[in-house]
Parts: structure tokens; sequence; C-alpha cells
């Protein structure tokens, strides 16, 4: 649930890495141990794609790709876009 901080600005509700272990076991039945594995090598691939400059598309999420910023600067780099798949309302992004 997102929450209001004093200055305002919302805080929103963060998935760790340790509780995305726990939520498999739970979804799957896998024991911790199986699942740590599975989602650490997972984490390992998308990385090494996004580190590649590789679109990466995981349906139902979405598509994960990279996008050039302030090209031709000294301020130039790359920023990675989620662009969560439409489940009908609109088109999401989120800058990553």
């Amino acid at each position: 649930m997102d929450q209001a901080d004093e200055t305002g600005a919302t805080a929103v509700a963060t998935v760790k890495k340790k509780d995305l272990y726990d939520l498999v076991v739970t979804e799957t039945g896998l024991k911790k141990k199986d699942a740590k594995a599975v989602i650490d090598a997972t984490i390992k691939v998308i990385r090494d794609a996004v580190d590649a400059e590789k679109a990466v598309i995981i349906p139902p999420l979405g598509k994960i790709f990279p996008k050039r910023v302030n090209e031709g600067t000294d301020q130039a780099k790359t920023v990675y876009k989620l662009k969560l798949k439409n489940t009908g309302g609109a088109q999401n992004q989120a800058d990553g």
C-alpha cells in the first residue's frame, strides 16, 4: 500500500529479492532452495541481456528495453524502460 511521507511524496511498497523467494515458494510449492536457484538464474539471464542492451520480453509482464538519452552529448547514457503489457487498461510505462 502506498503511503505519503512528511513531504507529501508517495512511498511505494517494495518487494525485495527475499520476498520474491517467499512469494514463489508460496505460489509454486517449491522448496525455498529450489525457488532461490531458479529466481537467481532468471535474474542473471535478464541482467546479462540488459547489459548487452537487448530487449527482454516477458509475457504477461511486458517488455524491458534500452533507450539512449542525450545522444551526442557528454551526458549520453542508456536508460531502461519497462513497458507493461496492456491488461485491458491504458499501456503503462516505467523508467528504470
